[in-house]
């Protein structure tokens, strides 16, 4: 028996079925996004700082207001997939700050992917370091590994963090707040990238007391 013509036959089925099962999903590129600029020495607001998201080069920048606030609006587009248990996930998209005399700052505004238009889960803070600022310690741990922009404005952040007193905290500094910065480092200085580095124990144990230390001044566990 000639099994050619079968097995041909079966593999165009299968292709079909495929297809049919093909469908248009709604995937976001940005949330809609609500933050704030601030000084990342002073801690205080921010006038007139442009805020876009890093990747949608095309898309307007905001302009911070008086009291360091921006809001940017978020992009979706369809695309075809194959319909999958668990399609929706957890995302997030690098929000970037820029104004004279600083540093470029960046965040991330965390959302939920796979469920339509979405919105960042926490208020995203930028935190902009003074051009010239010394580099902290942990820059010096990580000088072998350190790649990008974004990394070396995380390891400014994370130190400035730590340095929080808790008696004196920004009004701008709640819970949501809080868990929105924490997360925006552990994404930048994820553990693989230490893992690269010559002193990598060094700079864990570092960049883990920091985040420990921040945690109990903020309140927020973990």
């Amino acid at each position: 028996m000639n099994t050619i013509p079968l097995r041909t036959g079966l593999v165009a089925l299968m292709a079909l079925a495929l297809t049919a099962c093909i469908i248009e999903r709604e995937h976001v590129l940005a949330p809609d996004t609500q933050g704030l600029v601030v000084d990342g020495d002073t801690l205080a607001p921010v006038q007139g700082a442009q805020v876009r998201f890093e990747a949608l080069t095309a898309s307007p920048a905001s302009m911070t207001d008086a009291e360091g606030r921006f809001s940017l609006d978020g992009r979706s587009e369809m695309r075809r997939v194959m319909p999958v248990v668990g399609g929706v996930h957890r995302d997030a998209s690098r929000v970037q700050a820029s104004a004279s005399e600083y540093e470029t700052g960046y965040s991330s505004a965390a959302f939920i992917n796979g469920l339509g238009p979405a919105q960042a889960e926490y208020p995203v803070i930028i935190m902009l370091v003074p051009q010239g600022a010394a580099e902290p310690h942990l820059a010096d741990l990580m000088a072998d590994c350190l790649e990008t922009p974004e990394q070396r404005h995380a390891v400014h952040i994370a130190a400035r963090l730590a340095e929080l007193d808790p008696r004196d905290l920004p009004a701008w500094l709640d819970t949501e707040a809080a868990l929105g910065l924490e997360e925006h480092i552990s994404i930048v200085l994820r553990s693989s990238l230490l893992l690269d580095c010559e002193q990598t124990q060094a700079a864990h144990e570092t960049l883990q007391g920091q985040l420990t230390a921040f945690r109990a001044t903020a309140g927020i566990g973990g």
